[in-house]
Order: C-alpha cells, then structure tokens, then sequence
C-alpha cells in the first residue's frame, strides 16, 4: 500500500512542531474543601455532598461506571497465557511506556452528542433531550507522546454522487453530493505515514515505539510491513 492523499483525505490540526506554542499553562492543583477547611474535632464534623464526593472520587479512586461485557473466552486460561507471554516478550526489550512510546487512536463524534449519564431527582428517571436526526459524525485521528502531542489530523469525507436521484419542487431532477464511509485503513496508513515523518525530524523520538490497539483498520497486512 501507498500513502494516497486524494482516496484517503486528511486535514492537518497540529503536529509535534507547532505543539509547544499551542499547548496551554498547567493548571495550579486545587486543594480539596475538606482540606481547605482544615481540621475538626469530631463532634463538630459536617461535610458537604460535593466535599464526600470528591474525597471518595479523588482520595479513595471510587467512582459509578457503566458496565463492559466481556466473552468468556477473554478470560480463559488460553488467553490469559498467551497474554502473560506476551508480556513477559515485551519486558525483555527497551520498551517503556513512560518514555519511548508513541500512542495513536482514534475518536468519532458529532454535535448532538449527550452524556450518558445524569442527576435526576430521587425516584425520577434521567431524560435528557437530544435532536432526533443525527449530526454528521467527525473523526479525528491522533498521536501523543511523554513530550506532547506528535501528529492530529482530521478526516475528510470524499465526496460521491448517491445511488438515487432526488426530484426538486419544481419537476427538476437533481443529484446532491454526499460524503459517505467511516474511518478505512487507507486514512490510518495515511496518518502512520505523516506520524513518522512528523517523528522522522525530530532526534528525541529516535528508536520509539507506535502503540495502537487491535482494531480491524490496525491489523492491515500493508500497515505491519510499513
């Protein structure tokens, strides 16, 4: 396979080069209400909902998260071997996920999006409103590294004539064009290529490691022989 830029459109938004004039001053760490206040004796202990709730989020890493199903077989003995093998190959090398690695995914969304999650009231159901049609969805595809962001880029929907004609109000037959597909292999080859020359000009990321997960647009015969 080839990086081709006109079947798989990318659009730049930042890269390692221009990341240290865009990213933003860190933030100065807030100290808890229940540490703002100090100490106190217990007869006159009083905690706010907000203050508990930060304490058992932040201090004791308790938090209400929706339910993942995974197969039985993820779990399995077999699985769980081979997994330990694989850990145990990857220990003896340099790699160091603190250090030499190069994350890349990516992230679909669209302007309707709502959280799954609410605060209703005691005993009522959490309605939030949405549109009912959906928003054109928007992938971005990006890169990060222990020295900031490496290579972002959104994808570009090429643009097709539909199957069907759509007749007008005035008896004319037009034909509109529309962006169709999700996110192919061709757009994640695309974007390995431009990560890699993006780390090719820099000296610091000599000898990193690319860290993707094992989606079915990963795991192209053309993307392990690049």
């Amino acid at each position: 396979m080839e990086v081709d830029e006109d079947q798989y459109l990318l659009a730049n938004i930042t890269n390692f080069g221009e990341y240290t004039d865009l990213k933003p001053p860190e933030k100065p760490i807030k100290k808890s209400k229940i540490e703002q206040k100090g100490v106190v004796e217990k007869e006159d202990l009083s905690i706010e909902k907000s203050a508990l709730h930060e304490f058992l989020t932040e201090k004791c890493q308790i938090t209400l998260k929706r339910a993942h199903f995974h197969s039985v077989e993820r779990n399995s003995f077999v699985k769980i071997e081979e997994r330990y093998k694989w850990v145990k190959e990857w220990q003896e090398t340099d790699l160091d996920f603190e250090s030499n690695c190069v994350f890349i995914d990516e992230a679909t969304f669209h302007i309707n999006m709502k959280r799954s999650y609410a605060w209703p009231g005691k005993r009522k159901r959490a309605v939030i409103t949405a549109p009912k049609t959906r928003a054109k969805t928007t992938t971005i595809i990006g890169a990060i590294s222990p020295y900031g962001i490496v290579n972002v880029k959104i994808k570009l929907s090429k643009v097709t004539a539909p199957s069907k004609k759509r007749k007008a109000a005035n008896g004319s037959v037009q034909q509109t064009q529309t962006g169709k597909g999700g996110t192919l292999t061709g757009h994640y080859f695309n974007f390995l290529a431009s990560t890699m020359d993006a780390m090719d000009k820099h000296e610091a990321f000599k000898g990193h490691y690319l860290i993707m997960d094992n989606a079915p647009i990963h795991k192209n015969k053309d993307i392990q022989l690049y």
